[in-house]
């Protein structure tokens, strides 16, 4: 067949936003599974809102009969969800990486309504069948709220049952990486069930939680710090175990992406660890990564201080490892000073380490 070099105005046909997204679904949310429908529904809602300092951000969803559901957002500036209605002007002023248009959610719903406060003003935008109107009016009030009812495209979905424990999986994580997140799954098909997901101290608990679960052995030492370096907020949590661990646990996110590939953040922490630990028990005495892995359970998350600003390399398109020297070197410094300083004050722990 003849290749065609040029193409005419007419055999050029754009699509419009609602028809791509139903083209190629996992292109805007990567599965067409649980985990695709829960980064439809966190990646492109909860993290588009605002925290307000002080306040805990509500989110509520709710299984409702026939494959619907409802999505309910409390306490919480969520301007940025209309931008689609009043798009900024200036690239300057965009938030980084994607903005978020409700034309691409609307894409993966039957139907859909979606009423939203914000600057006193009330948004409606009802959706059926790729075609979709706005309403705007005067509020009555100042409030920042969500409601969102929808039915799944089930052309997108098809064949495709929710797996809830995935989605307590999910909803547990966030919730620990964002302490002022409260989760609330209801399930009105199965009993009219509830559960919340809420951990004000953060992945400090996750930490507790994986201690609680080692049964031949114990902390002697806990490290648990929150630092702000640079524009970059970290929490930084890990124990040390009087014997060794049957498996490594470290787990490293920037934000709420889990770098399961490691990298800045984690390589960081860990020759922070071992610098601190080598100028405790002195140079005669070479401390090998190996055998302090063996003993470490290991949690941390690096924010952008302003979200908005806040951009991390990942040298790939899969967000899998942070590859950012500077984190690395700051992190590094960090927790070897903390760190060097409580060892300094232990000698049983130091004790155990001489073993190694």
């Amino acid at each position: 067949m003849e290749k065609k070099e040029e193409y005419s105005k007419e055999e050029i046909k754009g699509v419009d936003h609602i028809r791509s997204v139903k083209l190629r679904p996992m292109m805007y949310i990567g599965e067409i599974n649980t985990n695709g429908f829960l980064n439809l529904l966190l990646y492109n809602f909860l993290e588009e809102v605002e925290k307000v300092a002080g306040e805990i951000v509500d989110f509520r969803l709710t299984f409702l009969e026939d494959d619907n559901f409802k999505l309910e957002i409390k306490n919480a500036i969520v301007e940025n969800l209309i931008s689609f209605i009043n798009p900024p002007t200036e690239p300057a002023t965009w938030k980084s990486g994607l903005i978020f248009d409700l034309r691409m959610f609307i894409g993966f719903t039957e139907s859909s309504s979606i009423f939203i406060e914000s600057g006193g003003k009330n948004y409606l935008i009802e959706s059926e069948n790729e075609q979709y109107e706005v309403q705007i009016f005067n509020a009555k009030n100042s409030n920042e709220n969500v409601i969102v009812n929808f039915k799944l495209d089930a052309n997108i979905f098809k064949n495709i049952k929710l797996n809830l424990q995935v989605i307590r999986e999910r909803f547990t994580e966030y919730a620990y990486l964002n302490p002022s997140v409260k989760i609330l799954l209801e399930n009105e098909i199965e009993n009219d069930t509830k559960e919340l997901f809420h951990f004000p101290k953060g992945i400090f608990e996750k930490l507790e939680v994986e201690i609680a679960k080692q049964t031949t052995t114990k902390p002697l030492f806990i490290f648990n710090k929150l630092i702000t370096i640079n524009d970059f907020k970290y929490h930084i949590a890990f124990c040390f175990l009087d014997n060794w661990t049957a498996q490594t646990y470290v787990k490293t996110y920037a934000e709420n992406d889990y770098l399961f590939l490691g990298g800045s953040l984690e390589d960081g922490i860990i020759n922070g660890i071992k610098s601190a630990v080598q100028a405790s028990v002195g140079e005669e005495q070479k401390i090998k990564k190996r055998k302090l892995l063996e003993r470490l359970i290991l949690i941390a998350q690096v924010k952008g201080e302003n979200a908005s600003e806040c951009h991390f390399d990942f040298g790939h398109s899969i967000k899998g490892r942070l590859v950012m020297p500077q984190i690395e070197k700051d992190v590094c410094k960090f927790v070897h000073k903390e760190l060097k300083v409580e060892l300094d004050k232990m000698k049983k722990l130091m004790t155990l380490i001489r073993a190694f």
